[in-house]
């Protein structure tokens, strides 16, 4: 048997939300520059590299980019110098550095809010609505709730009203409900969950 001396390199898979690298062809006097990921980073970023290259040119000079606006989609860099002909070229490499939590959109939420004891002063009756605001926010308004009711498990079952609660606003940050009657202390909630 002979020995081997054969090496095989195995990079890991590289995570678009936490490291990318990209090229921007330069047009000839092109003064600023904007960059659009192709995923959103999952935080904070530092530029691994980012430089301007000039292929073939003689004398190229020097122009160099300075980061003005920076966001999860991407920056845009103002050129310090211009391109005088073709082949000058962009190259980037943004890494993450600090992780931000992410929002989870449409992510399923359940919820437990007291209803609150609202004293009717005269007609017509004080508002009788209830807001609550999601955890993780909606990508429409036009989500439904797999369970919305009124619950009390405090007071005796005897001494308990009714109450009926409706829909009457909805955001994709949370919604409004109505309710009649009033509740007469303060130990009914509502409980619901969007799927």
């Amino acid at each position: 048997m002979s020995d081997c001396n054969t090496i095989q390199i195995i990079e890991e898979g590289t995570d678009p939300n936490l490291d990318e690298k990209g090229e921007v062809a330069l047009a000839i006097g092109q003064s600023e520059v904007s960059v659009t990921f192709t995923r959103s980073k999952a935080g904070t970023y530092r530029f691994e590299y980012l430089y301007v290259d000039a292929f073939g040119q003689v004398n190229p000079g020097t122009i160099e980019p300075v980061v003005t606006a920076q966001t999860q989609y991407g920056f845009t860099v103002k050129l310090g110098g211009v391109a005088e002909a073709n082949g000058y070229v962009l190259r980037w490499h943004v890494t993450v550095i600090a992780f931000t939590t992410p929002t989870n959109i449409d992510a399923p939420e359940s919820f437990r809010v007291q209803i609150p004891n609202v004293v009717d002063l005269a007609p017509p009756p004080a508002a009788r609505v209830l807001t609550v605001t999601f955890q993780n926010p909606r990508s429409n308004a036009l989500y439904g709730f797999s369970e919305l009711r009124v619950e009390n498990l405090v007071d005796d079952p005897a001494s308990q009203t009714p109450i009926s609660v409706q829909v009457c606003a909805k955001t994709q940050t949370g919604f409004t409900i109505c309710f009649n009657p009033a509740p007469l202390t303060n130990n009914y909630f509502l409980v619901g969950r969007t799927p």
